[in-house]
C-alpha cells in the first residue's frame, strides 16, 4: 500500500510539466552508523497560483545501510520557502518516512528540518538538508539526526 501511494504521488508530480525537480541525494545519520543514497522527485507548488508560491512537495526513495543490514526508505516531504540570502534559498521542511530494514521490523518516522539550495545554472542546483527523524517505538533505532547533500535538475 505504501509503495502504491508513493508511486501515485511521484507520477502525479511527474505529470505536471512545471518546475519539476529530479535529484540525487546522499547522506548520513551521524551517530547511528547509517549512510544512504537515493533519488527524489519534487514539485514547486507556485505553479498552482499566487497563494502557494512558497510551498513545495517532494517524494523520494533512499537505499542505505544500518550496520550490517540494508534498509529502504520511502519519503514524502513538504517545504516552505523562507527566502534568499547571498544567492542561496532557504526552506523549512516536514514529512514522513516509511523505513523497511532487511532483517528487522519496519515502521514509520516523522521528519522535521531545514534546507539550503544554491543554483548553479537556472536548471541545476546543489543543496544540503538537515532533518531530525523521530521513529515509532518498533524502529526507535532509526531516530536521530540526518544530514544530506543533493544535486537537482529542474525540468
Amino acid at each position: 500500500m505504501k509503495k502504491t501511494l508513493l508511486a501515485i504521488l511521484m507520477l502525479a508530480l511527474a505529470g505536471s510539466a512545471f518546475a519539476l525537480d529530479v535529484g540525487v541525494v546522499g547522506g548520513s545519520n551521524y551517530g547511528l552508523d547509517r549512510n544512504y543514497g537515493g533519488v527524489t522527485v519534487g514539485q514547486d507548488l507556485g505553479v498552482l497560483g499566487q497563494n502557494f508560491t512558497k510551498f513545495g512537495v517532494e517524494a523520494g526513495f533512499e537505499r542505505g545501510t544500518d550496520g550490517l543490514q540494508n534498509l529502504n526508505t520511502w519519503t514524502a516531504t513538504g517545504s516552505y520557502f523562507l527566502g534568499k540570502a547571498y544567492g542561496a534559498g532557504f526552506a523549512v521542511k516536514a514529512g514522513v518516512a516509511y523505513i523497511d530494514p532487511e532483517y528487522s521490523r519496519n515502521g514509520w518516522a516523522g521528519r522535521v528540518g531545514a534546507g539550503v539550495s544554491f543554483p548553479i545554472t537556472p536548471k541545476v542546483s546543489i543543496g544540503a538538508d538537515y532533518a531530525y527523524q523521530f521513529a515509532e517505538a518498533a524502529i526507535t533505532k532509526q531516530s536521530g539526526n540526518l544530514l544530506s547533500l543533493n544535486a537537482k535538475y529542474k525540468f
